[in-house]
């Protein structure tokens, strides 16, 4: 990432879209429970108004032409991997 800061922010956008795509399914899984007028009326006006899909960090290094990694994506949790690139990603883009 040191010679490459447009991966250092493909890491950190990925983990942005990744954090995003779990605050909708948490907002799904309250209104569902706990609001169910609610949940109804959402699903009738606003579904299928966002934009889903894999963001997973191992899609993204293999599009970013990292395909020797991406056979650690079963061998790695997707969580700790997105968690050490975020903070290379970092750590990289902060340095002076």
């Amino acid at each position: 990432m040191s010679e490459n800061k447009a991966l250092a922010m493909l890491m950190i956008e990925t983990y942005t879209a990744w954090q995003h795509r779990g605050h909708i399914l948490k907002v799904w899984e309250l209104l569902g429970f706990h609001h169910v007028e609610a949940y109804k009326d959402y699903c009738d006006k606003l579904m299928g108004k966002h934009l889903t899909g894999r963001e997973d960090i191992w899609r993204s290094l293999y599009f970013a032409d990292y395909k020797d990694l991406y056979e650690f994506r079963y061998k790695i949790p997707e969580k700790f991997a997105m968690g050490d690139a975020l903070g290379v990603a970092y750590k990289v883009l902060n340095s002076k």
